[in-house]
């Protein structure tokens, strides 16, 4: 699939299948947050922190990670722009 991109005197061109498949779904800086939403709680029970806040805490980032990775199988079934922005 190839994306083209066009504005006056400006033409974007990306394609989809040059990269690897795994680069293709999640970009890197995606990985970060993904790895963050994991070390959050992870770091509070290692910490001493109040026993609501770990489980608001892990709640919270597992319902942003579940969302999150139901966003990357949409797109990944139709891709969309909008799913990819």
């Amino acid at each position: 699939m190839q994306t083209v991109l066009a504005a006056p005197g400006l033409t974007l061109v990306a394609s989809r299948a040059s990269a690897p498949t795994s680069v293709q779904l999640v970009r890197r800086a995606e990985w970060i947050i993904l790895a963050f939403l994991l070390y959050a709680p992870a770091l509070t029970f290692i910490l001493t922190a109040p026993e609501g806040l770990r489980t608001r805490l892990a709640s919270l980032n597992s319902a942003v990670i579940v969302i999150y990775a139901s966003l990357i199988c949409l797109d990944s079934a139709k891709p969309r722009l909008i799913l990819e922005v």
